[in-house]
C-alpha cells in the first residue's frame, strides 16, 4: 500500500516513540530519583535534630527574644531579653498596650529589640506607611517600656521639646519638655521624621547623642548643676524617617533637608534588609550597634 502524502504515519510513529522516551524518564524518575532526593532530605532533617541548640546566655531577669516575641529570625542568634525594670510611676502611663493583632515584622523587630537593650541609639529609615513608628510602639509594649512619640516638622520650637519657663500660680516656674521627662524618667523617644529637625533642636540633642552623653538645658534657670541632667538607665532614642538623612530631591518628602554631620557621621555601616519594605541602618554617631 502506498504511504498518503500527508505523513500521518510518520507523525504517528514519532508521537509514539516520543511518548515512550517520556515514559522510560518518569520510571527513572520514580525509582531512582525521587527516592535519593527522599534520602537526602531525610538524612537533613536527622541532621538538623541531632544538631545540638544553641545555648542563650541569659543575665537575671532575661528571658530568650524568641520567648517573648514568639519566634526569631533564621538569620540572627537567639539572645537574652529583658522587660524594663525601675520604670518611676510617674511614667508607668507611657507603657503602651500589647496588640496581639499587630503583624510584626520579625528581622527588623529583633534588630530594634537588640540595639534598645544595648542600649544603643538607633536610625530606622523606610518610605511613608512601612511601620516604622508602630514597630517601636509594639517592642515598647512588649519589653515595658515608657514610649514617647515626637512628630518633628520644620518649626518645631526647643523650648516645646526640651522646657520653658512658664507662669503658674502667679509664679514663674520651669516646665520640662518631653525629650527632658524621658531623659530624666527613662522613656524611649521616637522622633518622627527626623529630618525636618530645625538646627536648633538639632544641636540640643548633641550632646545627648553621644557615648556617654547628657543633656544640658541652656534655658533653665541656675547654674550648670541645674542645666545638666544625666540620662536615666532606661533613656533610649529611636529616629525614624524617610531619606537616611540624606535630604530629597525628589518631592516625595518635602520640606526633609541633609542632616547636619554631627548628626550622621563616620563610617556608614548599612544593614541592608533586602526585601523589606523597613531599612535600619547602623551609623557611628546617632545609632549604636546593632547585632
Amino acid at each position: 500500500m502506498t504511504k498518503p502524502a500527508t505523513g500521518k504515519f510518520e507523525l504517528d510513529d514519532f508521537v509514539a516513540a516520543a511518548m515512550s522516551e517520556f515514559a522510560k524518564k518518569e520510571e527513572y524518575i520514580k525509582t531512582t530519583v525521587s527516592p535519593t532526593i527522599k534520602a537526602a532530605m531525610a538524612a537533613a532533617v536527622v541532621e538538623e535534630e541531632a544538631a545540638p541548640a544553641r545555648v542563650v546566655k541569659l543575665r537575671d531577669s532575661e528571658v530568650e527574644y524568641s520567648k517573648m516575641f514568639g519566634s526569631v529570625p533564621k538569620n540572627i542568634p537567639d539572645f537574652g531579653v529583658a522587660k524594663f525594670a525601675g520604670v518611676p510611676e510617674c511614667v508607668t502611663h507611657l507603657i503602651p498596650r500589647v496588640d496581639d493583632k499587630y503583624v510584626v515584622q520579625t528581622e527588623e523587630a529583633a534588630r530594634l529589640v537588640s540595639a534598645l537593650m544595648d542600649g544603643d541609639k538607633v536610625l530606622m529609615s523606610g518610605p511613608t506607611g512601612s511601620g516604622k513608628s508602630s514597630l517601636v510602639k509594639y517592642v515598647c509594649a512588649k519589653v515595658g517600656a515608657p514610649f514617647i512619640r515626637i512628630n518633628m516638622s520644620a518649626d518645631a520650637e526647643s523650648s516645646v521639646l526640651f522646657g520653658q519657663l512658664v507662669a503658674r500660680d502667679g509664679a514663674t516656674v520651669w516646665e520640662d519638655g518631653p525629650i527632658t521627662e524621658a531623659v530624666k524618667h527613662g522613656a524611649v523617644v521616637l522622633i518622627d521624621e527626623w529630618e525636618l529637625m530645625p538646627p536648633e533642636i538639632s544641636m540640643g540633642l548633641q550632646n545627648l547623642l553621644e557615648d556617654d552623653g547628657y543633656l544640658f538645658l541652656k534655658e533653665k534657670p541656675g547654674d550648670a548643676k541645674d542645666k545638666t541632667f544625666i540620662p536615666h538607665p532606661n533613656f533610649r532614642i529611636v529616629c525614624a524617617g524617610n531619606t537616611v538623612g540624606q535630604g530629597d530631591d525628589t518631592g516625595r518628602y518635602t520640606g526633609t533637608t541633609a542632616a547636619n554631620e554631627t548628626d550622621v557621621n563616620g563610617e556608614d555601616k548599612t544593614e541592608d534588609q533586602s526585601g523589606s519594605h523597613l531599612q535600619m541602618r547602623v551609623s557611628s554617631a546617632i545609632v549604636g550597634r546593632m547585632r
